[in-house]
């Protein structure tokens, strides 16, 4: 509340408002790449086992010139169900990769402040401070 005030009486209204507008148009516009990127991610998703066995097939019989038994095509389109488990895994993994990277950068960006040397050493060390005046 006293930081309103101070904004009010001071009269900077206007440009804390265009900083704050800069940032949020920012913010958004991060928010809608991410948005997009999750937008592709899941139709990767769902139409990546169909292309992978459609290309299988496509390359068995097109490129290798071999006729596809059921056998063949039965099998492979198990083995090719069994990796779509990793497809649905990878948002996760993508997800988790974000949020450790937005992570470490906090983590970069608050070891990489200056220490504030007297005031930080008079809370750490408070107690040895009043004894050594004490003595």
């Amino acid at each position: 509340l006293n930081n309103i005030r101070l904004v009010k009486l001071a009269g900077m209204e206007l440009d804390i408002h265009a900083m704050v507008s800069k940032l949020r148009n920012e913010e958004l516009t991060l928010v809608l790449r991410f948005q997009m990127a999750v937008a592709a991610l899941i139709s990767f998703i769902t139409s990546g086992p169909k292309m992978a066995a459609l290309s299988t097939f496509l390359t068995y019989t097109l490129g290798l010139g071999r006729r596809l038994s059921p056998a063949v095509g039965f099998t492979t389109l198990e083995l090719l169900n069994n990796l779509e488990d990793s497809f649905i895994d990878l948002p996760a993994a993508v997800d988790a990769l974000a949020r450790a990277a937005t992570a470490l950068l906090k983590l970069d960006e608050f070891l990489d402040v200056k220490e504030v040397g007297t005031f930080v050493c008079f809370f750490l060390c408070c107690d040895t401070h009043q004894s050594i005046n004490q003595s």
